[in-house]
């Protein structure tokens, strides 16, 4: 799993994402879920997922990590 930018997601980095009105906001990467495994198969994302959490939003997937440009790599966890 990649950012827009291209960096591959980790668990622990600390991203922006884009809350209500408009504002970025920190989250966490909590779980990644890799493509056609069978945690993949048990939350019905086959093509695999990134858990976030944090920013106001409570626990969030986002649809498509790479394509989502409101969601920013920040730093990795130290």
């Amino acid at each position: 799993m990649k950012y827009h930018d291209g960096t591959e997601a980790q668990v622990g980095d600390t991203v922006t994402v884009e809350g209500d009105k408009g504002q970025k906001v920190p989250a966490t990467v909590v779980k990644i879920i890799l493509p056609n495994t069978e945690e993949a198969d048990e939350w019905n994302l086959p093509a695999g997922g990134v858990l976030m959490e944090g920013g106001g939003l409570g626990a969030f997937m986002p649809h498509c990590l790479e394509n989502d440009s409101e969601i920013e790599f920040v730093h990795r966890a130290q």
